[in-house]
């Protein structure tokens, strides 16, 4: 395996936490360096937390991941300060704080300003051997090691209404029903199930950093101008294949009609969340879009959108997004029939993708002819605009892939 595969083939894990009456109410996100490791392995914490938040908020989401439990997930000390770093889904969360944290000044207000967010926060039993007790006013769940010998004598000395306690590392049924008389009320281990490895829907990742970045920037201003955002999103594959699948999210379960163009997802999904999906995906690091690969994605998207504007019965913008995703399964190594079920895009835009119907199908199929070099029977005045219109999406996309690489 190469260097940068396994960059791309990393995954995740489930493991989940039980209540007293052994009903699966939550489960802890972990994160896995390669596919079915049985172990973490953390060279990089905001690494692995931006990684893993990726694959379950974004590529798999939330809703198909745990349904309407909670999910535990290890926050590092960048996201704590500054949670804006990776805006994530904040109803179900519960954020894993680490014990080195809480020795920064100021970290207890920090607690308090993510759980007026909606975040709710977990410490665990090692934080309280090194910091005051104080520090459980800001926290809603503690963790506690049965393995600890002291394990017994915590839940009568730290119980209180506003904190729940999880006995962790229980292997076995009978430290289970010891944990349950000794007063825990939530329960994690291997005497329930060793952790869950997710299968992600996409096998290969695809990154552009100079455009992650460019596009924060933009995100970053109160006056969202739709075009620019247009034209560095169709330079990163992988994100408009995520902004697509968002809309399938329970965010937008009560979405009543289907879209026809990125654009008109962007507008849908929003700002905030388009920012949040930027923001995991430039902090996870993937594997790189190679550059040729990008540009024949970009110059079909244009060329698409030239022909367009001289056609009466096609939207530029639709034939903009139409040859952006007839390439995107060739990049995301995703068949076209799955990645369009994941997908709330307009039937005709489907169906041209799938079998060419319709005048979307009939403009797909003008463009691969040409690119192919195989239309025999077309008039010299159309092969001249054909032509024209190509050479102008050649040079429209190297001067955007350029501009994106000297701004990086």
């Amino acid at each position: 395996m190469t260097e940068k595969t396994a960059l791309s083939n990393y995954g995740v894990a489930l493991q989940p936490i039980c209540n007293a009456r052994f009903v699966h109410v939550a489960d802890e996100l972990l994160y896995r360096a390669k596919p079915g490791a049985d172990f973490a392995q953390i060279d990089d914490p905001l690494l692995a937390t931006a990684r893993a938040c990726t694959t379950a908020f974004y590529e798999v989401g939330l809703q198909a991941l745990v349904g309407e439990r909670r999910l535990f997930f290890n926050a590092t000390a960048e996201w704590v300060n500054n949670p804006d770093i990776m805006p994530l889904p904040n109803s179900q969360l519960v954020a894993e704080v680490p014990t080195s944290l809480l020795t920064e000044p100021d970290v207890l207000e920090q607690l308090t300003q993510l759980r007026q967010q909606g975040y709710l926060i977990c410490v665990d039993d090692t934080t309280l051997e090194i910091h005051q007790d104080a520090v459980l006013d800001s926290a809603d769940f503690l963790k506690v090691d049965v393995r600890r010998k002291d394990a017994w004598e915590w839940p009568s000395r730290y119980q209180r209404e506003s904190l729940t306690l999880i006995a962790t590392f229980v292997e076995n049924r009978e430290q289970l029903e010891k944990a349950k008389q000794a007063g825990f009320q939530l329960f994690q281990g291997f005497v329930f199930a060793p952790p869950n490895h997710i299968q992600t829907p996409n096998k290969k990742r695809s990154s552009n950093p100079a455009v992650e970045m460019q596009l924060l920037a933009e995100l970053a201003l109160n006056d969202l101008d739709l075009e620019p955002l247009e034209k560095l999103l169709v330079q990163h594959p992988h994100l408009c294949q995520l902004i697509f699948k968002q809309l399938n999210s329970a965010a937008h379960a009560n979405l009543v009609r289907t879209v026809s163009s990125l654009r008109e997802a962007v507008q849908l999904l929003g700002a905030r969340r388009l920012r949040a999906l930027a923001a995991a995906l430039s902090l996870s690091r993937n594997d790189p879009v190679q550059a040729v690969q990008l540009r024949e994605v970009v110059i079909r998207a244009a060329l698409c959108r030239n022909i367009a504007s001289h056609l009466q019965d096609v939207e530029e913008g639709t034939a903009f997004t139409l040859g952006l995703l007839s390439l995107i399964g060739q990049i995301e190594g995703e068949p076209m029939e799955s990645l369009l079920a994941s997908v709330p895009l307009d039937d005709t835009v489907k169906k041209a993708l799938l079998n060419r119907e319709g005048g979307l199908g009939r403009l797909l199929n003008l463009v691969e002819r040409f690119e192919q070099g195989s239309l025999n029977q077309v008039s010299g005045n159309v092969l001249s605009l054909l032509n024209d219109d190509y050479l102008k999406a050649v040079a429209w996309a190297d001067s955007l892939i350029n501009h994106s690489l000297n701004e990086a």
